[in-house]
């Protein structure tokens, strides 16, 4: 029983279903990463309620007809629980990039277009202006338009968007407010944050830094998460960790129970007990142990 290398090869098989590359060098947490920040990069496919601000109104009027068109057909899809992931950046589906919008404030940025330049195309055409917004399971925020590109370079970094977000709904921002502060000694202007927060990537070489802002008469923390030394979502690198601890606890529960279940199916299934093995498998819920000659899981005691 090896359930780490159980882990790795689940890994590698999910990254190749994704069409994930990967160095068949890397060790395992890199791999756990990367099927992480694909992940994270991403937007399933559910039915949401769909809120849009005052400046997203606002900015939605001054499109043109074509634009505010897309942008029916784009929200109508959230709504409809359809696939939205070809209106995401083409960074989405590389693996090892570093979203920091998504990773610091838990934004997206959605091109509005709904016609392809080719038919084959994964991506939508892409835009100037483009919406951002914020998803859970149930819903989508969306917050502001804004162009991104050349003679933009605080499009990812605009402060203004948690302002919209604190102004329009509160109830975001609260988790993620700090008690106790009465001010901070500096509020970086967001051309100094995108320098903050580095260059970032999966496996990327420049730090990241997280900051502490002052939105409205609140100060905020990472409604992402932020990010980790490395550039990596912090959020990811917490996933990562509770995933080798969960593993960790499958396999030494098994290791002190080995000789009674491997009695127990020794018995069972009518084969010695030197043949009966355990490896590991995906649960609705995170993992679980299934013998290998029956594919039989063992039922484990609670948490």
């Amino acid at each position: 029983m090896d359930l780490f290398n159980d882990l790795k090869i689940i890994v590698q098989q999910k990254l190749t279903e994704l069409g994930v590359p990967y160095s068949a060098s890397a060790d395992t947490d890199t791999l756990i990463l990367l099927t992480l920040n694909h992940k994270f990069k991403t937007i399933s496919a559910r039915r949401r309620e769909i809120h849009t601000s005052k400046e997203f109104e606002a900015k939605r009027g001054t499109l043109d007809a074509t634009m505010q068109s897309a942008l029916r057909d784009i929200l109508n899809k959230f709504k409809r629980g359809h696939d939205v992931n070809g209106h995401l950046s083409r960074s989405s589906v590389n693996a090892q990039e570093t979203d920091a919008l998504r990773a610091d404030w838990d934004i997206y940025h959605v091109h509005i277009s709904n016609h392809k330049d080719n038919p084959g195309d994964k991506f939508y055409a892409r835009t100037g202006p483009v919406m951002f917004v914020q998803i859970t399971d149930t819903d989508a925020y969306f917050i502001d338009i804004y162009p991104h590109g050349q003679g933009h370079p605080e499009t990812w970094t605009r402060q203004a968007l948690l302002e919209i977000i604190d102004k329009n709904w509160p109830k975001l921002l609260e988790p993620h407010k700090l008690k106790g502060i009465t001010d901070i000694s500096m509020q970086p202007t967001d051309l100094q944050l995108k320098q903050l927060r580095g260059k970032g990537g999966a496996t990327g070489k420049m730090g990241a830094m997280n900051t502490i802002l002052k939105v409205g008469n609140s100060f905020v923390h990472s409604p992402g998460g932020g990010l980790a030394a490395d550039g990596t979502p912090a959020a990811n690198v917490r996933h990562l960790n509770q995933m080798m601890h969960d593993i960790k606890r499958l396999e030494k529960w098994v290791t002190d129970n080995s000789l009674t279940l491997r009695k127990q199916f020794s018995r069972k299934l009518g084969i010695p007990e030197w043949e009966i093995d355990f490896e590991l498998e995906p649960a609705a819920n995170g993992w679980t142990v299934k013998e290998k000659n029956s594919g039989e899981i063992i039922q484990l005691p609670r948490k």
